[in-house]
């Protein structure tokens, strides 16, 4: 009796471990897992080291897709998992702005799952099924910025990286674009790596992880390069960024205006001490139109109190239809002398 009770415990545990893995290798499930660790490689979780391999279940996901539209799912199902949490701050500007953005934005996620769908009836040979995979992530990605309009250059897998700024030293070369090629190139080969299963072939594998290290070590190398090259004077900048955690709520309200004001000044007053070639005001920081206002002597004249260059965020009023969001570049002198107005 006992011999088979233990044989239908093992049988039961058996089958659930089979459950579990059927789960766990679902296309939703591999898609919604890509989504949570790309938002966890950016703030406030910050932990930029899982972007290298946070696209691997997505790619698994598409590997196992059985029709086009099985594939568009997964990508549509990863950006929305990682646009939604990634940018849910923006629910505090407008909740319904914040759906749309994030379904827009993963349409794009759509159009590099598509093309990878369309690349594997293809059958290419590994090399270039690793190359397809990161020049479809970074069209993807250059179109999701540059496009007219609708483009919206934010969350781009480089920025990922922004804690480790040996690694952002690459982006003097090839730009934020290049370094996210290099970053799905890593990705590309983990899921060669998985993908084989037990068909796995020593030397196939150990030229992959020397791919993925080879990556790792030339960024490492050549940031530790870029900053020990001596540089001119005149080549450094020292800028001090200021950041006064404004709420939204209160950002406009008219009662608000002296304390963030206020804040401003302290802010700037304290950084000055260190004497920065330029301080730095965030986006719309200004609570009002920069260009009508009364107050905004005060903040000529505190230029000229701390004696540095003053790039501030503010409206710039035209008329009663037009304004701009704008920044306003104030000399050491106290003169307003040029102004830039938000394209997008």
């Amino acid at each position: 009796m006992m011999l088979k009770d233990s044989h239908a415990l093992q049988k039961g545990g058996t089958k659930r471990l089979q459950t579990l893995l059927s789960m766990v290798r679902h296309p939703v499930f591999l898609s919604v897992s890509s989504g949570i660790l790309l938002t966890l490689s950016f703030p406030n979780a910050n932990l930029g080291f899982l972007a290298w391999f946070a696209l691997v279940p997505l790619l698994l996901a598409v590997r196992r897709a059985q029709k086009l539209s099985q594939a568009l799912s997964c990508g549509f199902v990863a950006g929305v998992v990682f646009f939604g949490a990634s940018m849910h701050w923006l629910t505090y500007v407008s909740a319904v702005g914040w759906l749309l953005l994030v379904l827009i934005e993963s349409v794009y996620f759509m159009i590099f799952t598509g093309c990878l769908y369309v690349a594997s009836t293809a059958r290419l040979p590994v090399a270039l099924r690793i190359l397809g995979t990161a020049l479809a992530w970074t069209i993807a990605e250059f179109l999701r910025s540059e496009m007219p309009v609708f483009g919206l250059g934010w969350n781009l897998l480089a920025y990922s990286q922004s804690a480790y700024l040996a690694f952002l030293q690459f982006a003097n070369l090839l730009g934020a674009y290049g370094l996210g090629f290099l970053m799905v190139i890593a990705n590309a080969c983990a899921v060669e790596i998985l993908g084989r299963g037990k068909k796995r072939i020593r030397g196939f594998v150990a030229a992959l992880f020397s791919i993925i290290a080879l990556i790792l070590i030339a960024l490492f190398v050549y940031g530790q390069w870029n900053f020990s090259e001596e540089k001119k004077p005149g080549e450094f900048l020292r800028v001090s960024v200021l950041q006064g955690n404004i709420p939204q709520s209160v950002k406009w309200a008219l009662m608000a205006k002296e304390k963030i004001l206020e804040i401003y000044e302290k802010l700037t007053q304290l950084s000055a001490t260190e004497q920065p070639d330029l301080i730095i005001w965030p986006e719309a920081s200004y609570p009002g139109y920069f260009n009508r206002d009364v107050q905004a002597e005060r903040i000529t004249k505190l230029a000229q109190e701390v004696r540095t260059p003053l790039l501030i965020g503010g409206l710039d009023w035209v008329n009663e239809r037009d304004a701009y969001n704008s920044a306003f570049f104030i000399d050491k002198s106290g003169m307003v002398t040029q102004r830039y107005d938000k394209l997008r």
